[in-house]
């Protein structure tokens, strides 16, 4: 009976938690849990320390950052990201098994917001409106030291996930490394949470007595989105699914500013809350659409502010405390301060992968080609080799550089054009083909150059019959021939067409034989070709 009974105590104190933090719905939404779910994860893992406790010693940080930068200019850091897309088995472009094309946008809208980038919707004139310096990049590197666009796709075998399924089984068992990635997950929500739009895993504290030296909740750290919030409507191209009103982005540059240390910009209370952020003015409650001119507590509330739940079109601001705040917490967190020295942006990790384009693959003897090399993997070495087959003609043969121009090829001929690529942890080939061949501006009958001098001889000379052809021939000549006088820049007579209408043969096997002669004083000389 006393098994039974701590079993019911148990399931009763999980489910007081969760009562206790009831998500708040505008228009029938949930914008954000971040705040209600991490005071249900503080409560399960008291080791994590209150808000008051983390905020006291990112006070001190904040202190200690400030006397380091000393008015230095800052780095920009890049954050690797991997997104797991979870679904049900549907097809990429359905349900929630979004596009590759919608994830790069999100990543996108995350870089114009966290670098307040001009000519872009996350660019503001606002005197406190800060540049994070901070980059978002989809990771090439997996944890196993393969290649990778960052995306994971993940069969979750179930449409929709509340919380406690996201917490103890989505995460923990997709998760990669978040030492060196940012992690975001990609979702239906369900349950209780069948309305969330996302939340996020506010950042751990370390060295304060009693908790966990280690940061707390490793296998749950990241973002996790609802799938129709990620992404932005001004990119799509026909494959998005989005949310029909927050669909720039914006939900997920809010849940990254959480998991980055932001706070709501109410500080989730009234007049007398605070976001621990003093260029962010009071503000008595959360703001929905985009309220311009709105004042909560005697003065204007920061509507475009990315931490309050204005409408996506209506935001476009972190302020320089903000900054401060994020930065610090970069420097010192767990699963914050690693990122910077990750190095899987990049698939340097493994050596390129070689292609390269021709600016033809064909081309007329004596003339040029350029090649452009679009190689992955960071090269920074190249040796091209024109004629791998040594053919001779081609001028020059090699070279190293990354995009050679103006390579000639005099001879005709088939050429084997190889590159080869390196980076520091080894090299790739590729090769292509390349055709050289002869004009075909030559000459026709019926397109005479101005120059040629053209006449018709009579079949008078035996044998060795010829004439020049000019037009139809209409007198019983046994043989005909074209003048080139003006032929130049061409070089080469690379074939001929003949039509025949209404030919007679006398019954003695006729044959027809066609030759190039050189010329001699305007008139054909020795045959070259028959």
């Amino acid at each position: 009976m006393r098994i039974i009974y701590i079993f019911f105590t148990l399931l009763f104190l999980f489910n007081s938690y969760s009562a206790q933090e009831k998500l708040h719905k505008h228009n029938g939404v949930v914008r954000c849990a971040t705040v209600e779910f991490e005071r249900i994860r503080k409560r399960l893992n008291p080791k994590l320390g209150t808000d008051l406790q983390f905020e006291a010693w990112l006070k001190t940080e904040i202190k200690k950052f400030n006397q380091q930068k000393s008015g230095n200019r800052l780095p920009v850091l890049t954050i690797p990201v991997v997104v797991h897309v979870i679904h049900n088995g549907d097809a990429i472009g359905s349900g929630e098994n979004i596009t590759d094309a919608q994830v790069i946008s999100q990543i996108q809208v995350l870089n114009e917001d966290f670098r307040k980038a001009a000519n872009s919707p996350g660019f503001n004139n606002n005197p406190v409106g800060a540049d994070i310096e901070i980059e978002f990049c989809l990771a090439q590197v997996d944890p196993n030291g393969n290649n990778t666009n960052g995306i994971n796709r993940v069969n979750g075998g179930q449409e929709s996930w509340d919380r406690n399924g996201i917490e103890a089984s989505l995460k923990p068992q997709t998760i990669w490394d978040p030492n060196n990635y940012l992690n975001m997950w990609t979702c239906r929500f369900g349950g209780s949470a069948s309305s969330l739009l996302g939340y996020a895993q506010f950042p751990d504290n370390s060295g304060l007595a009693g908790l966990n030296a280690n940061g707390g909740s490793a296998n749950t750290d990241g973002v996790v989105m609802n799938f129709n919030a990620f992404g932005t409507a001004a990119a799509d191209d026909g494959t998005f699914n989005l949310n029909p009103t927050y669909n720039l982005g914006r939900t997920t540059t809010h849940e990254v500013g959480h998991w980055l240390g932001l706070r709501h910009i109410w500080g989730d209370g009234d007049c007398t809350a605070d976001d621990f952020c003093n260029d962010t003015p009071l503000a008595g409650a959360p703001n929905y659409g985009c309220p311009t001119g709105n004042s909560s507590c005697n003065s204007l509330d920061m509507i475009e502010n990315y931490m309050d739940y204005s409408n996506d079109n209506c935001m476009n601001i972190f302020t320089e405390d903000q900054k401060t705040r994020i930065r610090t917490v970069m420097s010192v967190c767990p699963r914050r301060a690693s990122l910077a020295n990750s190095t899987v942006c990049s698939a340097a990790g493994a050596p390129p992968v070689c292609n390269f384009t021709p600016s033809s693959t064909s081309v007329i003897a004596g003339n040029s080609i350029s090649f452009t090399d679009n190689s992955t993997g960071s090269p920074n070495s190249w040796n091209w080799n024109f004629d791998n087959t040594n053919q001779g003609g081609v001028n020059p043969s090699t070279s190293s550089d990354s995009n050679p121009n103006n390579i000639i090829y005099n001879n005709t001929g088939t050429y084997q054009v190889q590159l080869t690529a390196t980076n520091a942890n080894g090299s790739c080939t590729s090769t292509q083909t390349i055709t050289v061949g002869l004009s075909s501006g030559c000459d026709t009958l019926t397109n005479f150059a101005s120059g040629d001098s053209l006449a018709l001889y009579p079949s008078n000379q035996g044998n060795n019959q010829f004439g020049y052809i000019s037009g139809w021939n209409n007198f019983g000549d046994i043989s005909k021939a074209e003048f080139y006088s003006s032929y130049s820049p061409y070089t080469h007579v690379t074939g001929m067409d003949i039509y025949f209408v209404n030919v007679i043969d006398n019954g003695t096997g006729a044959t027809v034989d066609f030759n190039i002669w050189n010329e001699n004083a305007g008139q054909p000389n020795s045959v070259v070709g028959s």
